[in-house]
């Protein structure tokens, strides 16, 4: 099944590449939350997904942006 997936990571979590940080909790939400994310999209068909630092809600903040995301990653699977 394809799958597109907006996950909030860490600042120093960009594009999934992790940049030098101090540790500290967020190593664990590294580990709990993205880690699951990134191995169920690595085991679909068509899988992407895209990071942001805007917390939970970040639909209300960039419905623009993400709105364009979807519709290019829908347009992908009919190439």
């Amino acid at each position: 099944m394809p799958t597109l997936q907006f996950v909030d990571a860490p600042e120093w979590y960009k594009n999934g590449i992790e940049e030098p940080h101090e540790p500290g909790n967020r190593d664990e939400e590294l580990t709990t939350w993205i880690k699951p994310h990134q191995e169920y999209v690595a085991a679909s068909r068509h899988g992407k997904l895209i990071y942001r630092s805007r917390g939970h809600v970040m639909h209300h903040y960039d419905y623009v942006e993400m709105a364009g995301e979807i519709k290019a990653f829908i347009a992908e699977l009919w190439d």
